[in-house]
């Protein structure tokens, strides 16, 4: 809804009359997915997410993956809400019971939580 955050998502390649205004969500963010200005309401759910959000100028496909405009992915937005919902202990470290495996050292962490679920985070995004 204009001037509001993020409703839904549409399906990726229907053909729209153009692209949505910088503006169209009210802004004030300093974010911009897809040359969109978050809402700061998303800007918040991002937080939630990822514990901090920065600005600047991102990419968002279909697939959820995220990265800067001109840049690689950075994360897949779709596996960290997943990861988030799950709100489970995750076991950090090699050789832990759970089969934690990446680093948390401003990079990509992957294992699994208590109750064996798979989990992906990309710290401080």
């Amino acid at each position: 809804m204009e001037g509001g955050p993020t409703a839904g998502f549409l399906f990726a390649g229907l053909d729209l009359p153009g692209p949505m205004p910088a503006d169209v969500s009210g802004g004030g963010t300093d974010i911009f997915i897809n040359g969109r200005e978050l809402h700061p309401l998303d800007k918040e759910a991002l937080a939630k997410i990822f514990g901090q959000t920065i600005p600047g100028r991102y990419w968002l496909d279909a697939l959820g993956n995220l990265g800067p405009e001109g840049g690689a992915a950075l994360v897949n937005l779709a596996a960290a809400m997943q990861a988030a919902r799950q709100q489970d202990s995750v076991t950090h470290g090699y050789g832990s019971t759970y089969g934690a495996r990446g680093t948390l050292g401003g990079g990509m962490y992957s294992g699994r939580t208590a109750t064996g679920k798979s989990v992906f985070w990309y710290p401080g995004m």
